[in-house]
């Protein structure tokens, strides 16, 4: 009987604490908005001291953009979500302030102890709702546009040989249970980060043949 394996199910499992018989089967892939449109958005950003980034997609897609369109984010204070994110600014970047939550509460915490700065905010099409309110109520100043778009994939999974599934966003468990609806008994659901747990849970509210355990990692 082949060894039992645990599946993550997002864009890049070079993070994940535990590579031991670990098998990545994404379930989502992003793609940045065209050039044009996004030209139109980076003209804005010399408007702006701080340059808000909450994923490792929204950090990649920004400096590739504002490179192209020779925007300079020199100067600028980049508030992050989480050390991946911060890890995919440095050696591009000076100035950093890191929500210790990684989550759109944390980064708000984080705004409101510096005094809510108006935010260049490139983001998901998908991104929650409660950060963007937050801004336009509290730094009305600040400027928000989907930078790229998330979109489900199909993976095969073998759950009959599947010990963990490894969550990372939202997106990842609205792909998945639209592909699986159905889970043997006995797999362990994990997700990485508050916000993904409560969605999961929301999706499979029966947690008698199902567990789940909560991690922090971004």
């Amino acid at each position: 009987m082949p060894a039992k394996c645990v599946v993550y199910l997002g864009l890049d499992p070079s993070r994940y604490p535990d590579q031991t018989s670990l098998e990545h089967v994404p379930l989502i892939q992003t793609k940045r908005r065209g050039i044009s449109e996004l030209k139109r958005h980076f003209s804005k950003l010399c408007n702006h001291t701080h340059v808000l980034l909450t994923s490792r997609e929204a950090a990649r897609y920004f400096f590739s953009v504002a490179k192209a369109l020779r925007c300079s984010w020199q100067g600028c204070c980049f508030v992050v979500v989480g050390e991946a994110t911060q890890e995919g600014c440095l050696k591009k970047a000076e100035k950093f302030l890191v929500a210790k939550e990684a989550t759109q509460e944390g980064v708000i915490a984080l705004l409101e102890r510096e005094k809510t700065p108006p935010c260049f905010w490139p983001h998901s099409s998908r991104t929650r709702p409660f950060l963007g309110r937050f801004l336009e109520k509290k730094a009305p100043l600040s400027y928000a546009f989907a930078l790229y778009d998330t979109h489900t994939i199909f993976g095969r999974i073998a759950l009959n040989r599947v010990e963990k599934l490894v969550f990372t966003s939202p997106s990842t468990v609205d792909s998945f249970a639209s592909q699986y609806p159905k889970v043997p008994p006995g797999v362990v659901f994990e997700a990485l980060g508050p916000v993904t747990w409560r969605y999961l849970l929301s999706k499979y509210p029966s947690r008698s043949m199902l567990k789940i355990s909560k991690i922090s990692l971004r």
